[in-house]
C-alpha cells in the first residue's frame, strides 16, 4: 500500500513527500521463529497433504484479523492437516494477524515436508499436524528462552517469580475468564517490580492448562535462575516474566506519567481520525497530546531505568484519558538498548506500514525510529488526516496554496498558521530519511517548547519521494482480500 504526505512549511522550500515501502513483509517477531519440527513422517512436493497444508496456511491469517486463538482442519483422512494458531491475548488484532501470516510462511521453510511441526514468534505460535490435536496436552520440547542480562539477587527474583507465577497459573485455569490468560506483577526490589504473563490454549480442559503451566514454572526455574527474565515456548502454552512490563501498554517504570497500562477508559488517539470526532480536538488539545507523546517517548529513551525503544508508535497505539493527556501504550513489541549502545538491529521487522523508518524496515537499523514514528504521528494529529490520505491536490493554484489545505479544516478558526507551519516543520525533521540527520527526542521536546526562539534546521530530503496528484473526493482506499474456505472446527471450552 501507498502512502502519500504533501508536507509543506513557510520557512524552507516546499516539499512533496511520498511514503511507500513496497513489497517488505510486516513480520510480527523480533527475533528469529523458534521451532519444532518432528522429522517422523513426511510429505512429498504436490502431494494431497501438501496441497491441504498450503490451502490452510494462506488462509489462517484472515481468521487472525477476528480471534486471537483458531482451530481448523481440511481434507480427508489421510491426508487432513489440523492446525491451530495462538496470539498472546494482549496482542492488537492487526499485529495477530501479522504475526500469524509470517508464522505460516516460516513453518514451511523451517521444517520442509514435516507433517508436524510448531513455529513460535515474538507474538503468536502456530502448528499443525496430520494427527488430531486439539484437546490434548503437550509439554514435550519446551524451548527456554532467558533474558540476556543477569540478576545480581537471583535468590530474592526466584521467590517473587515463583510465588506470582503460582497465582497466575490458578487464574488462568481456574478463573472466570473464557481466554484462560492472567497478568500480574509483584514488587521486586529498588523501585522495581516482576512483572508476569501465563497462557493456555483454550482447547484444553483446566487440570491440563494447570499441568501445563506448573511444567513451564520447572523448565524456568531449572534454566533461568540468574535472569532477569525468562519465556517459555509450549504447544499448549505460553509463560514470561520480566523486570519491566512488556504486556498491556505498560513500561518497565509503571510510575511514568506519560506511558500507561491501557485502562478501559481509555480510548485510541486513532479512533479521533474518525470524520465525526475530529472536532472534539481543538488546536489547544492537539498541541497538549503532541507534547505528552513527545515526553512520553522521551521517557522511554532517555529518562526511564532502561533505555527501551517502543518500536511501534502510532496513533492506536497512543491512548486518551477523558482529559485529553496521552499515554503511550502497547509494549510488546519493544526492545531494551545499553545506556552506550548507539545502534542496534534485529533481524526480524514489526511495525506497522506508514510508521516505520527506511533503515528500520530494510535493514532491521531501529535505534532512530521511534523519532521517525513521532514525526509520522505529530503530522497525522495537525491535519487530522490518516498517513494514507496525504494526497497532492488538483485544486490548489500552488504548492504553497496546498499548505492551507492541509490544516484541518474543524481548526480554520483556531489555529494559529504560524504555529502549524513549526509543528509541521518538526514533523519533516522527523522524517527525513537520514537517521542520523534525525533529532533526539529531547532535542524534540526543547522544538516544541521554544515557540520561534530556537531556529530549526532545514530538513533534508524524505525516505522515498514521488507524488501522484488525486482529487480529494477520489481519494478512497479500496483494499480488499479474498480469502479462501476451509473446514473449521470450532469447539467450546
Amino acid at each position: 500500500m501507498d502512502h502519500n504526505f504533501l508536507l509543506v512549511t513557510k520557512s524552507f522550500q516546499i516539499l512533496l513527500l511520498y511514503f511507500s515501502i513496497a513489497n517488505l513483509l510486516d513480520l510480527a517477531y523480533a527475533d528469529p521463529p523458534y521451532r519444532l519440527c518432528s522429522n517422523k513422517s513426511n510429505y512429498t512436493d504436490n502431494s494431497p497433504f501438501q496441497n491441504n497444508l498450503e490451502t490452510l496456511m494462506a488462509s489462517l491469517s484472515s481468521n487472525a484479523s477476528v480471534s486471537k486463538i483458531f482451530n481448523t482442519s481440511t481434507g480427508i483422512d489421510p491426508d487432513r492437516v489440523y492446525a491451530q494458531y495462538m496470539c498472546l491475548n494482549y496482542v492488537r488484532n492487526e499485529s495477530c494477524r501479522t504475526c500469524v501470516a509470517a508464522a505460516s510462511q516460516d513453518i514451511r521453510q523451517l521444517c520442509p515436508g514435516d507433517k508436524e511441526a510448531v513455529v513460535w514468534g515474538e507474538l503468536c505460535q502456530l502448528r499443525y499436524s496430520n494427527q488430531r490435536f486439539l484437546g490434548h496436552l503437550d509439554v514435550s520440547g519446551n524451548i527456554p528462552q532467558q533474558n540476556p542480562k543477569n540478576i545480581s539477587n537471583p535468590e530474592r527474583l526466584s521467590l517473587v517469580v515463583n510465588k506470582t507465577l503460582s497465582s497466575l497459573i490458578k487464574k488462568a485455569a481456574f478463573g472466570p475468564s473464557a481466554n484462560m490468560y492472567a497478568t500480574g506483577d509483584e514488587p521486586f526490589t529498588g523501585g522495581d517490580s516482576v512483572f508476569s504473563l501465563v497462557q493456555c490454549s483454550t482447547d484444553l480442559s483446566p487440570n491440563d492448562c494447570y499441568t501445563c503451566l506448573e511444567v513451564a514454572i520447572k523448565n524456568v526455574t531449572t534454566c533461568c535462575y540468574f535472569s532477569r527474565g525468562a519465556r517459555i515456548f509450549s504447544r499448549s502454552c505460553y509463560l514470561r516474566y520480566e523486570l519491566y512490563a512488556f504486556y498491556d501498554g505498560a513500561t518497565e517504570s509503571s510510575q511514568s506519567p506519560v506511558t500507561g497500562k491501557g485502562k478501559k477508559e481509555n480510548t485510541s488517539q486513532d479512533d479521533k481520525f474518525h470524520p465525526g470526532k475530529r472536532a472534539q480536538l481543538s488546536w489547544r488539545s492537539r498541541i497538549h497530546i503532541i507534547n505528552g507523546i513527545a515526553k512520553g517517548t522521551l521517557y522511554l529513551h532517555e529518562d526511564s531505568r532502561l533505555r527501551i525503544i517502543h518500536r511501534d508508535l502510532k496513533a492506536s497505539n497512543i491512548l486518551l484519558d477523558s482529559n485529553m493527556n496521552p499515554k503511550i501504550s502497547d509494549f510488546g513489541m519493544a526492545r531494551i538498548m545499553e545506556a552506550n549502545e548507539g545502534e542496534a538491529n534485529t533481524v526480524r521487522i514489526v511495525g506497522t506500514y506508514g510508521y516505520m523508518a527506511p533503515e528500520y524496515a530494510m535493514e532491521g537499523l531501529y535505534s532512530k525510529s521511534d523519532v521517525f514514528s513521532f514525526g509520522v504521528i505529530l503530522l497525522e494529529i495537525i491535519t487530522g488526516r490518516k498517513n494514507s490520505g496525504f494526497h497532492k491536490s488538483k485544486r490548489a493554484p500552488s504548492l504553497l496554496a496546498y499548505e492551507l489545505e492541509m490544516i484541518d479544516p474543524v481548526l480554520a478558526d483556531s489555529c494559529c498558521s504560524d504555529e502549524f507551519s513549526r509543528c509541521l516543520h518538526i514533523g519533516l525533521l522527523c522524517v527525513q530519511e537520514d537517521a542520523s540527520e534525525r533529532p533526539t527526542m529531547s532535542s524534540v521536546v526543547l522544538m516544541l517548547k521554544s515557540d520561534n526562539s530556537i531556529d530549526l534546521p532545514q530538513p533534508q530530503r524524505p525516505a522515498i519521494f514521488a507524488g501522484r496528484f488525486t482529487d480529494h473526493h477520489e481519494a478512497k482506499a479500496n483494499d480488499c482480500s479474498v480469502n479462501g474456505l476451509t473446514v473449521s472446527d470450532i469447539l467450546p471450552r
